[in-house]
């Protein structure tokens, strides 16, 4: 038997934009933000887990989101914060995640039946799951998951909320994320802060999961660090020796294995498939043809190319992830 503790450290970037009209999170009528970007998108930041890592947990890759308008269900979370997801599946598996979405707020339709089992596969329950926790219906996000969370432990409105609130994901009958939710004053701020919450899961739950979530806030340098330690873990032969990772300054490959212009394609897919009204986004028929670690029923994009309307956006987003690229630099 052995333990692990995996943890992270990030640093609140004070250029990420914090909406001040009321208007500039509104749904109906999306609006831009001072950095290029929509106000209602996550400011999203990948690493790949070590293979080391995602061989001795059950995770494989972070996503750090920050949301400028926050995001449904709770009108707690409607304030500016970071989500933290800690993801088991790959990205690549991520991007299969799709479902009929409403318009206001823009979350996976929970009113009727979703007309492809990709879309149903949001609201199957979340096996093992931490112990308190309920599944709110109304938060399944495209790529991501449906939520749960202890809602006794929720403050009473985002005025209130001041400390992380430990959220967990599900999709496809499967526990998906652990996604600890961390309000602006939890990291930034001249006091030392820590938090800290002991978690246990029903029936057991995956015996590779944490058992401690613990957040803290060190003033002096202005890092936050997060930490899922699990304690014991049955059949484990070695404790795992990487260090500590710490998040860097530019976005990293999230991809290695596949080549920039496949990326690009799917990552427009990606922007287009969450903003599909936006002039940017040309008609993208589905195909019938699923990759073989989808589900048989869900629907996948047909290849979008490199130039016309999709191109210059892909391309700046591409060099935001991989800023080393020949066409980044202008290096041939």
């Amino acid at each position: 038997d052995c333990t692990y503790e995996l943890s992270f450290s990030f640093k609140h970037d004070s250029f990420l934009p914090i909406p001040i009209l009321p208007r500039s999170c509104d749904a109906i009528i999306p609006r831009t933000a001072p950095d290029g970007l929509p106000w209602l998108e996550s400011r999203r930041h990948y690493l790949l887990l070590d293979e080391e890592i995602r061989e001795n947990t059950p995770f494989d890759h972070i996503s750090v989101d920050f949301q400028s308008c926050g995001h449904p269900s709770e009108t707690v979370f409607s304030d500016p914060h970071y989500d933290f997801h800690v993801y088991t599946a790959s990205v690549e598996d991520r991007a299969l995640r799709t479902c009929q979405l409403l318009r206001d707020p823009p979350v996976c339709n929970f009113a009727a039946p979703q007309p492809t089992a990709a879309g149903e596969a949001f609201f199957d329950p979340i096996p093992g799951n931490a112990v308190g926790y309920t599944v709110a219906a109304d938060s399944a996000l495209p790529f991501s998951g449906i939520y749960a969370w202890d809602f006794d432990l929720l403050p009473a409105t985002s005025d209130t909320w001041t400390t992380p609130i430990f959220a967990t994901g599900g999709y496809n009958n499967t526990f998906a994320f652990w996604d600890p939710k961390l309000p602006l004053d939890a990291v930034t701020g001249t006091t030392s802060r820590s938090y800290e919450q002991t978690i246990s899961y029903v029936d057991g739950g995956d015996p590779a999961l944490p058992l401690l979530l613990s957040v803290s806030y060190n003033p002096d340098n202005g890092r936050t660090t997060i930490k899922l330690d699990r304690g014991i873990v049955p059949g484990c032969t070695a404790p795992p020796t990487a260090s500590p990772s710490e998040m860097p300054s530019s976005m990293p490959s999230v991809f290695p294995t596949i080549q920039p212009t496949e990326f690009c394609g799917g990552l427009c897919r990606f922007w287009c498939r969450l903003f599909p009204a936006r002039p940017r986004c040309p008609p993208l028929p589905p195909t019938t043809s699923p990759p073989t670690s989808a589900p048989s029923e869900s629907p996948t994009l047909a290849p979008t190319p490199m130039s016309g309307v999709c191109g210059p956006v892909c391309d700046t987003l591409l060099c935001q992830l991989f800023p080393n690229l020949s066409r980044c630099t202008g290096e041939e």
